[in-house]
């Protein structure tokens, strides 16, 4: 049987506890609590030794479109214990997907960001724009008394992605909240869309100067060929955005997909760096680096 198991790795992740050893814990276990299938993990640390543990929970199967809920489970001892499944969000035969999260301490609340997919729809099916039966939407929703429960979900689709875009993902995991510098307490989430110019995946930018009441996007995008990313501040005003690579179906060397001609051969183990630098006008995306 199949397990997903949160790795709390505490000896890289001072800020969370103080521990020397890593610990893994079983929190959410396949074929349990009505659920096929437990995917696509986010996790914050509140004060006090309290953790919030993420996830889609699938019903109908292993696709990512399987009639997901979102769920989480709450420990209050750093993760050595956990709590019944609390159930965040849930849309019938809809999918819910991509939970991304971040706590805000000023606020004392646990901020989340998802998408939806039709019944019945995947990546691939999803209509371009904001605002049809096909679209693949945007919604936020958040907690203010640490996961326990949460408020009704807010469509944001229309601030999170433009008319040309037709599947979006936001992280999937962390988005972050900048904490120093001329742009400290934006709220920074790292997406990435597809459909653009009929050219594939790449990756963008949405963000909050309110404290994720309203949303803007990165007028400015990377290059194509990268989906699934995360972000987190190196400097006053610079991002690092890390994404996996999107350039061939499969592991090992393949020659480019038919919608972009690469320069550089390149396999899916890899994974691509920008570095982001925030100005007062925008976003400036550096050229892609790659690590193994």
């Amino acid at each position: 049987m199949k397990k997903i198991i949160f790795a709390l790795v505490f000896c890289m992740s001072a800020s969370l506890f103080a521990a020397e050893i890593a610990q893994p814990y079983q929190i959410f276990e396949n074929n349990s609590d009505g659920y096929v299938l437990y995917r696509i993990p986010s996790i914050v640390a509140l004060p006090s030794n309290r953790v919030v543990a993420f996830t889609e929970a699938r019903g109908e199967g292993k696709t990512d479109c399987a009639e997901n809920d979102l769920v989480c489970k709450i420990s209050e001892d750093g993760g050595e214990s956990w709590s019944d499944m609390v159930l965040i969000a849930a849309a019938g035969a809809a999918s819910l997907n991509n939970p991304t999260t971040v706590y805000l301490p000023e606020s004392e609340r646990i901020l989340m960001m998802y998408q939806s997919y039709p019944p019945a729809s995947f990546e691939a099916t999803v209509a371009k724009g904001v605002d049809s039966e096909r679209t693949c939407r945007v919604w936020t929703l958040y907690s203010d008394d640490g996961g326990y429960s949460w408020s009704t979900p807010v469509d944001v689709t229309a601030q999170t992605k433009t008319v040309n875009m037709s599947a979006v993902a936001s992280g999937p995991g962390a988005m972050i909240q900048i904490d120093r510098g001329p742009f400290a307490g934006r709220i920074v989430v790292p997406f990435a869309s597809t459909g653009l110019h009929d050219a594939g995946w790449f990756n963008y930018l949405v963000y909050s100067d309110d404290n994720g009441l309203t949303w803007k996007m990165s007028e400015t995008f990377s290059g194509y060929g990268t989906n699934e990313s995360q972000v987190v501040q190196i400097a006053d005003d610079k991002l690092l955005v890390t994404v996996r690579n999107h350039r061939y179906k499969k592991s090992g060397e393949k020659k480019p997909v038919g919608w972009n001609p690469w320069a550089v051969s390149r396999t899916a183990e890899d994974r691509g760096e920008y570095i982001v630098t925030m100005t007062e006008s925008g976003f400036e995306w550096s050229n892609l680096s790659w690590r193994k």
